[in-house]
């Protein structure tokens, strides 16, 4: 890994968050356990109840990227963090239903489109020149490798830490929607749509 691509500030931010994005795959490992726990469903009808988070972001993924193409990364990953918010709060409601929770799914699924799809690698790949693609790419994998392995081992500990399954999870989601808006803010700090022009420009 070229750690010299972190002296660029979008690099710093874009790792940032690719981290996060880490994060949150890495939770929705542990979703159905707790859709089991939650609503005493068979863990293969816990499977099939995060299908609006597979559709929705298989909608939401293409649309995501013209609209980066149109409006720029920035404003596109700032409502990116803004339904991850929403999302991760419901789960953690005190009287979470299985409307609430599928609807938490919907908004889950639009923001991981952004974060997980084209918009963190868009920024990268405007970043870096041409021979240091391959790197930046790398510097981008690594990152969300390192929010995969962490979130594994505190979610783990969290959900096995309580007698009652659900208030682990529930903390976990709530640890969660606190690094989310964290992470919205840091995302404030990315380049605008004119700055991307005319860095791209300037390649």
């Amino acid at each position: 890994m070229d750690t010299n691509l972190f002296y660029l500030k979008q690099v710093r931010i874009v790792g940032f968050l690719a981290f996060g994005t880490g994060l949150y795959q890495a939770a929705f490992v542990f979703v159905p356990a707790m859709t089991v726990k939650l609503f005493g469903v068979e863990p293969s009808t816990a499977s099939f109840m995060l299908l609006p988070v597979v559709f929705t972001m298989a909608i939401s993924s293409p649309v995501s990227g013209r609209l980066i193409d149109k409006y720029g990364s920035r404003i596109i990953i700032n409502i990116a963090f803004i339904l991850m918010a929403i999302g991760l709060s419901l789960l953690f409601a005190v009287n979470l239903t299985k409307y609430i929770f599928y609807f938490a799914g919907v908004m889950l699924g639009m923001g991981l489109s952004v974060l997980a799809g084209s918009s963190l690698r868009y920024i990268m790949l405007n970043e870096v020149s041409a021979g240091e693609r391959a790197s930046a790419q790398g510097v981008l994998t690594i990152m969300i490798s390192l929010g995969q392995i962490i979130a594994s081992a505190l979610i783990g500990a969290f959900t096995t830490g309580y007698q009652n399954g659900i208030k682990g999870y529930q903390i976990v989601f709530a640890l969660l929607t606190f690094i989310t808006v964290f992470l919205g803010i840091s995302s404030l700090r990315l380049k605008s749509r004119k700055q991307e022009k005319e860095s791209y420009s300037g390649k």
